[in-house]
């Protein structure tokens, strides 16, 4: 069976031995590489009660040992998202004056947080960006504008601020 650049791999064994060879380094590399990730995960574990939080934060984990850095970075939005939905009630924010559409917004309850004065502006900042980041990683650019390493620290400081 001969594949498109015409090599019976069965037959070619030379070519068969170094694409192995080729492959396992490249194996060995990224395995190296999720050890390193993995080793700096743990710094980023925190202490969730909600379920609903875990669930998405064990996605933030298995996307960053992978080195999914794009799938990352929405999942690192989707755990503050689901953070800020248990936290909040969509009552509270709409009646504080804070213009919701037909559903409050992950960026609604980011304002009512800053709003109500329970995050300060650096961190309602903090969180926009995040917010923005993930937008942009869904919808038009899946390239980041800064590293994963950031977003991760942004999760914990966000994760942590959120009673």
């Amino acid at each position: 069976m001969r594949d498109k650049l015409g090599l019976d791999l069965e037959q070619d064994t030379f070519f068969a031995h170094l694409l192995e060879a080729h492959l396992a380094e490249d194996l060995e590399d990224e395995l190296d590489r999720m050890r390193l990730r993995a080793l700096k995960l743990v710094r980023y574990l925190v202490d969730v009660k909600s379920e609903r939080v875990r669930s998405y934060l064990a996605r933030v984990g298995a996307c960053y040992l992978r080195g999914l850095k794009t799938e990352t970075v929405v999942m690192c939005g989707a755990v503050i998202d689901a953070a800020l939905q248990e936290a909040l009630d969509d009552i509270e924010v709409r009646s504080s004056g804070i213009r919701c559409g037909r559903y409050v917004s992950f960026g609604n309850r980011i304002e009512f947080m800053g709003q109500s004065g329970r995050w300060d502006q650096d961190t309602v900042t903090v969180a926009f960006k995040l917010a923005e980041e993930r937008n942009n990683a869904i919808h038009t650019a899946p390239e980041l504008a800064r590293g994963v390493e950031e977003v991760m620290e942004d999760l914990v400081l966000l994760i942590s601020k959120i009673s």
